[in-house]
């Protein structure tokens, strides 16, 4: 056949799956807001192309080496501008490396906000969005915007993605396209499971199959 074809794909096992993860899916489909300033108003300290570490329940949390670092007058603030390196460490001894403009950790809120273009990835499994929100009392990561992710067999696009760490899974959501080797999937969202190398797509849409 030479033409490409397209086929209905059955929406009721997303709609079943969706209601498996019924509340967890309704907490990520609202989200937490990125914060857009990440630049103190107010600075105690500055530094210049320093390496930072950073800790959360005395277990090491971030490493941060940035051109410029600075602190906040009250301590519970630290910016880091133009990072040429960081890492994000998670459970299970896991460690996210990433690259980007922007950074803000909130020491009281254990939370590492991170903007300005972020590419950032493990093993082999990677990632590039615009701004994203590690939140270390729940070991998840949230990426608000438009996000590429990538896994061994498996490419996608999503509107947004949330992955938890303990769990170790991802989830896509909103207007998700998947790329298997030349074949085009949509659907609403998408959950993966990296253990197991499996996913799940929710409220499938249509498929595009290459001839």
């Amino acid at each position: 056949m030479s033409k490409k074809w397209q086929i209905a794909i059955p929406i009721i096992g997303g709609i079943l799956l969706l209601g498996y993860f019924g509340g967890w899916w309704e907490i990520f489909y609202k989200g937490p807001e990125v914060p857009e300033t990440v630049q103190p108003t107010n600075p105690s300290s500055v530094m210049h192309n320093s390496e930072l570490n950073g800790w959360e329940d005395q277990e090491l949390a971030w490493t941060i080496g940035a051109v410029k670092i600075w602190e906040s007058s009250d301590s519970n603030y630290i910016y880091f501008e133009d990072i040429h390196k960081g890492i994000i460490y998670t459970d299970n001894d896991g460690k996210i490396n990433f690259k980007s403009k922007w950074a803000r950790w909130e020491k009281a809120r254990e939370e590492l906000n991170i903007s300005g273009g972020l590419e950032a990835g493990r093993d082999e499994e990677r990632f590039i969005t615009s701004e994203a929100l590690m939140k270390y009392k729940t070991e998840e990561l949230y990426c608000p915007a438009r996000v590429q992710y990538y896994e061994k067999d498996l490419e996608a696009t999503a509107d947004k993605m949330m992955m938890n760490f303990k769990q170790e899974e991802v989830l896509l959501e909103g207007n998700v396209e998947l790329n298997q080797k030349g074949d085009l999937i949509r659907s609403e969202g998408l959950i993966y499971w990296r253990k197991d190398k499996k996913f799940q797509l929710i409220k499938p849409k249509e498929a595009i199959i290459q001839p």
